[in-house]
């Protein structure tokens, strides 16, 4: 299964006991190849609780962006995106960080750049259930790497 275009679904909250349905999620993946199966992967988890899933930020209830930290230059363009995603969400959104460069962030500066959701490489499979609690019990940073 691979990332779906835009999905023209509209924004993203909803009622209690109906998982992410009706939720429009911007999912972006940066990196490798492994990466790119990550990115399938939590795409389908997110379709499977009711998520509309597309690539683009613009008109969604939340964003994941899938980082990489190869290289200085990956953790620029990470930042970049994560910015971009949180202008697009505006203060009400979700904004998730899920991969090597969240693994490795200090947790105050993924909050600088408007983070919500901080999931290192190796705990990936806890977004869909962070997402929900977060719908659900209100906004609040959460960082899942340790645990």
């Amino acid at each position: 299964m691979g990332l779906p275009g835009a999905a023209g679904v509209g924004l993203g909250r909803v009622r209690s006991g109906l998982g992410l349905r009706g939720l429009a999620v911007g999912l972006r993946v940066l990196g490798c190849r492994s990466n790119l199966c990550e990115g399938d992967a939590l795409a389908g988890e997110l379709e499977a609780r009711g998520a509309a899933v597309s690539r683009d930020f613009h008109g969604a209830g939340a964003a994941v962006v899938l980082t990489c930290s190869v290289t200085g230059e990956a953790d620029r363009k990470g930042r970049q995106l994560l910015r971009r995603a949180r202008r697009a969400l505006g203060e009400d959104g979700i904004l998730a960080a899920v991969g090597c460069w969240a693994q490795g962030v200090e947790a105050e500066a993924a909050r600088a750049l408007g983070v919500d959701i901080l999931i290192g490489t190796r705990r990936r499979a806890l977004l869909t259930d962070a997402m929900e609690d977060m719908l659900h019990a209100g906004r609040s940073f959460r960082d899942l790497r340790v645990g």
